[in-house]
């Protein structure tokens, strides 16, 4: 498990900036917790070019502190340190050099760097024997001294990595790189695939997958966008399924919180880091894109599951347990995904499963157990086998079931026996009972002096037995192991070289069980018509899921808690009195074991809620009462009472005052508990109204006569009963003015007659007044002809009066002097 930089920056992201951050987020954010305990790098961390001495060297700008101080920096944090390498004469991209025959300098350099993983890329290599090429990595590793894992990154595997990678690597590449799909796009370059191409791919290999070697389906795209978060999820479940390497792709230095979910789920990552290492393999297909994937997990009875959607719509999918080689019976059944318990089921169990997804279960029941006697005439637990399926007391044809001939090791004919065809791996489940298993091994007389295999014995992870090289002229070996307490037992072939001709015989494979098993202890298991009854209601009581995995379960004794009991698989009861009853059921078995189990009834007439409210329709701010008194209990007291206003407030009590805030119909909810937990309730809506503003005053009256170009301010007061904000829109002649103020100041040059309009809102309800605004053009008054000729006899008057002044004047001077 760990971390590598390709899938997200390629050649030009990576830098020693981006590895120092990337070590740092991978402590701090849980993942080196989770597991995820490598950094590795991959192509673009070198220089164009090897130094003096011929060794290859970093880039000097993308990391100045150069190799050695990164992997110091690694290691001081926990982790461990991965490196990329290319088996050719250059890396992928062309511009870095390749380590083809200077594979134990480079690999003795990566060393005194501390490196710890090697990623060894199959770049620039054509006409290289992979086979070849990769061994002398390894032998290269070897010879460091430094314990270091090797992964063949073989991406164009045409000559099949799952034959010779387990005696070469620890993992070894199935396919072409992994792009961020679903499925490869039109247009894939062919050096790429989808995601569910690349599980397909490497499902049919499953056998090469073992304890310490592992097929890997390249590294994860989980968080990089080019999927949904339900393919994501079934991503990475399918790979924890296929016991692949887990190498994050992603940047893992800012993930969202669901990416970062699925990528630490520690129930997955339990599955994947299973010590038995079985490679999942297909229970059942119904050819539609409903699949159901399965392996053996460490443990009795324990089984991973995979219930796959390939469809475009949310369907549901039904594992049996025949198909994941569990007995028939009760099993229980555990969501990874959501990390909870989904009940004990017996024979089987069905979940909705949407599009693209994956339920991912951890089932629990019963093995079959094998007994003593002769494996071929036993139920396996887990079969996968390279070409065809593993043959019953025949040799393998490598093809259809039955198309092979009787065992035949060097010239002796066995009755009995499992002929395979490597790579191959087959379980039987012991459970601890058997002593021994023997058998004789070698490659079928059929296919002459061609073929070459390695046998392995497993006993729950560990390897018991290691054959070495065996060819097709090798003599026949006879092998005793002893498997006492031993729960699982793997019968494992390795190819080697290639698959061809590797017709392995187990011939009179059998194990060997001192007496019978011990007894296994049956299982109680009850459903019940109801939960909670009322007094005098019958309740019945089903024992049929109880179970017995070696026997039969000959007695069903119950107490049902109110000081009665009874005996049968079904039986039906009354209670007379309210209360709590705890119910239990014993099973006794046909050789005296017991189980016990138990569950509680209630007994009761739940409690009637009801209320009243004073008054029923309100506005905010008013205080309204409610009143539980009218609420009772049968059969008891009640002893609570929990109200929700509906406007995210609550309270508890009887008798409750509430005040809303604001206007709008409110689901009011009373829920009353009795004093055995029972519960009533009851829902009202309540109406909370919203009072309309007014208008206080408006200034001028409502007609007004204005000169043209002469302004006038109109002015309103409004006020708000519930004491809302109030808005203004002032229109004139239905068209929307600036002015969102109490008043609004109206100019108009041209004469007509205009309608002012202010609308007061409180957000809810308006009020509103209207002037009528008429606007003219003053014009001077013209004066009449009568009116000129008036005013000439005034002046004539007038001086005819001067005249007659002025001569009296004169004469009044005379005199006087």
């Amino acid at each position: 498990m760990g971390w590598n930089s390709w899938n997200r920056f390629g050649t030009d992201g990576l830098d020693e900036v981006l590895v120092h951050e990337t070590a740092d987020a991978m402590v701090s954010n849980g993942m080196l917790a989770a597991g995820y305990d490598v950094v590795a790098l991959d192509d673009g961390w070198s220089s164009n070019a090897r130094d003096g001495s011929g060794n290859l060297t970093n880039d000097p700008v993308k990391f100045p502190s150069g190799m050695k101080a990164l992997g110091d920096y690694i290691h001081a944090r926990g982790l461990r340190y991965g490196m990329y390498a290319s088996i050719g004469t250059a890396t992928c991209t062309g511009n870095d050099p390749g380590s083809l025959d200077h594979e134990f300098q480079d690999v003795a350099t990566f060393a005194s760097w501390g490196v710890d993983y090697i990623k060894a890329d199959r770049c620039n290599a054509s006409g290289l024997v992979m086979k070849d090429i990769y061994a002398r990595w390894r032998d290269a590793i070897v010879a460091s001294g430094r314990s270091i894992v090797l992964s063949a990154s073989d991406n164009s595997p045409t000559d099949e990595p799952w034959a010779w990678g387990p005696v070469t690597a620890h993992q070894w590449r199935v396919s072409p790189d992994i792009s961020d799909d679903w499925t490869s796009p039109p247009n894939q370059p062919p050096w790429k695939e989808g995601m569910i191409d690349i599980f397909d791919r490497n499902a049919a290999h499953a056998a090469a997958t073992a304890p310490g070697t592992f097929n890997d389906p390249d590294m994860l795209q989980v968080g990089n966008g080019g999927m949904t978060d339900e393919e994501y999820r079934t991503h990475f479940g399918l790979w924890a399924l296929m016991s692949a390497p887990l190498i994050a792709g992603n940047d893992v230095r800012n993930m969202r919180a669901e990416i970062q979910e699925i990528l630490e789920n520690p129930e997955v990552i339990a599955v994947d880091q299973d010590p038995l290492s079985y490679q999942a393999i297909r229970a059942s297909d119904n050819g539609a894109g409903l699949q159901v994937w399965y392996k053996p997990l460490a443990g009795s009875g324990v089984r991973a599951v995979g219930l796959l959607n390939r469809g475009t719509a949310t369907t549901t999918i039904t594992v049996t347990w025949s198909d994941i080689g569990l007995a028939t019976g009760s099993a229980t059944v555990r969501d990874l995904w959501a990390r909870a318990d989904r009940g004990t089921f017996t024979n089987g169990y069905s979940v909705s499963v949407p599009s693209h997804g994956l339920a991912f279960l951890r089932i629990a029941g019963s093995d079959r157990t094998a007994i003593d006697g002769f494996l071929s005439d036993l139920p396996w637990t887990y079969m996968a086998n390279e070409r065809g399926p593993v043959e019953r007391d025949s040799s393998n044809g490598d093809a259809g079931a039955g198309d092979g001939q009787p065992l035949r090791l060097d010239g002796v004919t066995y009755a009995k026996g499992l002929g395979a065809s490597a790579p191959s791996a087959i379980e039987f489940r012991l459970n601890g009972a058997c002593s021994t298993f023997t058998v004789d091994l070698g490659i079928d007389d059929e296919v002459g002096s061609q073929g070459s295999v390695i046998f392995q014995i497993w006993g729950d992870g560990q390897k018991l037995y290691e054959s070495g090289v065996r060819t097709g002229d090798a003599p026949t070996t006879s092998v005793d192991v002893i498997v006492s307490g031993r729960d699982s037992l793997r019968l494992e072939v390795i190819a080697v070289d290639s698959v061809d001709s590797d017709h392995a015989d187990w011939a009179n494979a059998r194990v060997t069980c001192s007496g019978a098993p011990p007894n296994q202890p049956p299982r109680a298991a009850f459903t019940t018509t109801a939960a909670q009854v009322r007094p005098g209601d019958f309740v019945t009581f089903d024992a049929r899921a109880s179970t017995d995995p070696d026997g039969a379960i000959v007695s069903y004794r119950w107490a049902f808690g109110d000081g009665w009991a009874g005996e049968g698989m079904v039986i039906s009861h009354a209670y007379a009195l309210s209360g709590r009853f705890l119910v239990v059921l014993t099973v006794v078995d046909n050789n005296g074991a017991s189980a016990a189990t138990a569950t509680e009834v209630l007994v009761n007439i739940p409690p009637m809620a009801s209320f009243a409210v004073s008054p029923e329709a309100a506005f905010r701010g008013v205080l309204i009462r409610f009143n539980a008194s009218t609420s009772i209990d049968m059969d008891g007291s009640i002893v609570a009472y929990e109200w929700d206003f509906g406007d995210g407030r609550t309270a508890q009590g009887v008798s409750v005052d509430h005040v809303y805030e604001a206007n709008g119909t409110f689901t009011v909810h009373l829920v009353v508990m009795d004093n055995l937990g029972g519960t009533g309730e009851m829902v009202k809506a309540i109406g909370i109204g919203n009072r309309r503003p007014t208008i206080v005053s408006a200034s001028p009256g409502p007609t007004v006569v204005l000169d043209a170009s002469m302004a006038q301010t109109f002015v309103v007061v409004a006020s708000d009963p519930d004491g809302d904000p109030l808005t203004y829109r002032w229109t004139v002649d239905d068209a929307a003015v600036g002015s969102s103020s109490p008043t609004y100041e109206f100019l108009q040059n041209r004469p007509a007659t205009y309608v002012v309009r202010v609308v007061v809102s409180d957000g809810s309800a308006t009020a509103d007044f209207v002037w009528s605004v008429a606007v003219r053009v003053r014009t001077p008054t013209p004066i009449a002809t009568s009116t000129v000729e008036f005013l000439w006899f005034l002046v004539i008057i007038a001086g005819i009066a001067a005249g007659f002044a002025a001569v009296e004047i004169a004469r009044r001077w005379r005199t006087n002097r």
